[in-house]
């Protein structure tokens, strides 16, 4: 994957609004830390922070702020097939907010990419595809986890409803 650009902790007014109804003509990955809103096929949607979303190339991109300060890290990049292949065999979705307990990791590694990506070191374009690597591994980890907990939970919450429904008093 090759980053074209990134940027870490942007932030911007109430108000403020992104709508590129053809894409941007990349990919971009975003690590929203602010109340958001996103528009997928018509259909608007709301995050309170912590979530990641990668649009797909070509993906209308509409989204914006949520009553409240827009904060955000992000990374614009390019793929090709074998990059494609890698990020869905880690399970990586497309065009679609995932909310997490906590990004700020996420956040502090596109950080450092920021300042490899413009720094003069000699090795700075393979540290900076390894970090991106890096971030979509632990994308895909913060997935599992969540599934993980979600599979606990409603396994939970079907014991509980079969205790209820046993013992109605």
């Amino acid at each position: 994957m090759k980053t074209a650009n990134c940027g870490y902790d942007y932030r911007h007014p109430n108000g403020f609004r992104i709508n590129r109804p053809n894409g941007s003509g990349d990919y971009i990955l975003l690590i929203v830390r602010s109340p958001a809103s996103f528009e997928f096929e018509g259909i608007k949607y709301f995050t309170s922070g912590n979530a990641v979303v990668i649009f797909n190339k070509g993906t209308p991109q509409i989204y914006g702020s949520n009553n409240t300060e827009y904060i955000n890290d992000w990374i614009h990049f390019e793929c090709d097939e074998n990059d494609i292949k890698f990020l869905t065999e880690l399970g990586i979705e497309f065009d679609k907010i995932l909310e997490f307990q906590n990004v700020s990791m996420l956040s502090n590694l596109i950080k450092q990419m920021y300042f490899e990506k413009y720094s003069n070191n000699k090795n700075s374009n393979q540290s900076v595809e390894m970090y991106f690597n890096l971030i979509m591994l632990k994308i895909s980890d913060l997935c599992q986890q969540r599934k993980v907990v979600d599979t606990e939970m409603q396994e939970q919450l079907v014991e509980l409803k079969n205790q209820i429904v046993s013992n109605p008093k």
